[in-house]
């Protein structure tokens, strides 16, 4: 009787050994296959994460380059070259769009039309503003450069909406304390006493600034006499 053959045991362990092997005789194939194409892809990584390291570089370049060309125009501003600027900034403008200093150069031009009384084309510079940033400063800033605006156009309605809107965005407390007291000043030309009282009593209720509880003080003050005065 011819003796039987025993069979070996196949264990999992060995399985998974052969199958690790065989995928990697499988990986090696594949890369053998599509060497040029793999080290094609590797490369074009490498090449975009190197951009991009450039382009940011280059942007930030831009930024501070920018920012210094900003500051000269304000200075030049500050030392009364207000009619010969108009075109600096202008150029300014175009040539650094696109960088945070680029937006702050359109408002500095509204403040510029502003002071020469140009109330239309500041409002216009003032409502870019909006359309080109999210920034709450930059925002709040162009409200309150549209309700002064508005204020010189007799429109003492939009000015107070707009104040309001900077008065919301304004993150530093002296800030959003003077928009109120604009608002309380123009509730009072229009002759809206009672909204320019609340107002003020607003800004006493809500600041801990000496300065502007006096300032809102006196004005309830002057306004009680006036009341009085009328018989009111």
């Amino acid at each position: 009787m011819p003796k039987r053959i025993k069979k070996k045991k196949i264990k999992k362990h060995d399985l998974k050994e052969d199958q690790f092997l065989k995928g990697i005789e499988e990986l090696i194939v594949f890369y053998k296959r599509h060497q040029n194409l793999i080290l094609g892809i590797i490369a074009g990584i490498i090449l975009v994460a190197g951009g991009l390291s450039f382009y940011s570089l280059s942007k930030k370049k831009k930024e501070l380059e920018a920012q210094k060309v900003l500051v000269s125009l304000e200075l030049q501003i500050g030392a009364g070259r207000t009619k010969d600027i108009i075109p600096y900034i202008k150029q300014f403008i175009e040539q650094y769009w696109g960088t945070s200093a680029a937006v702050n150069g359109v408002l500095l031009l509204g403040d510029v039309y502003f002071n020469l009384q140009r109330y239309d084309d500041a409002k216009k510079e003032f409502e870019k503003i909006l359309k080109l940033t999210k920034n709450p400063l930059l925002r709040a800033n162009a409200h309150e450069g549209i309700a002064q605006c508005m204020e010189e156009a007799g429109d003492y309605g939009g000015a107070i909406a707009e104040y309001k809107k900077a008065y919301e965005l304004y993150p530093v407390p002296d800030m959003r304390m003077n928009a109120l007291f604009q608002i309380a000043r123009l509730h009072e030309e229009r002759g809206s006493f009672q909204d320019a009282e609340e107002t003020y009593r607003k800004i006493i209720r809500e600041t801990e600034s000496p300065y502007w509880k006096e300032k809102a003080q006196q004005r309830l003050s002057i306004l009680s006499g006036l009341r009085q005065a009328a018989g009111g």
